[in-house]
């Protein structure tokens, strides 16, 4: 596990139940303008937080004033 903390951030591994804030910004077609993949609903979000927090390779970087990922 990898927790990387500064006065602002945090940056932690993924866990399964930051799905909703992953939706928050990939349900949003003009985010996504110049990302690869298309806008996600749910599930899709709920299925890709589960593999991310299974592994090292993507992080969350979480504002501390509000807990916002």
């Amino acid at each position: 596990m990898i927790d990387l903390e500064s006065e602002r951030l945090l940056i932690r591994n993924f866990r399964s139940d930051d799905w909703n804030d992953l939706h928050d910004y990939l349900s949003i077609e003009e985010v996504l303008k110049y990302e690869p993949g298309e806008v996600c609903n749910e599930e899709n979000c709920k299925q890709m937080t589960l593999e991310r927090s299974q592994s090292n390779i993507f992080m969350a970087v979480v504002l501390r004033e509000n807990k916002k990922k």
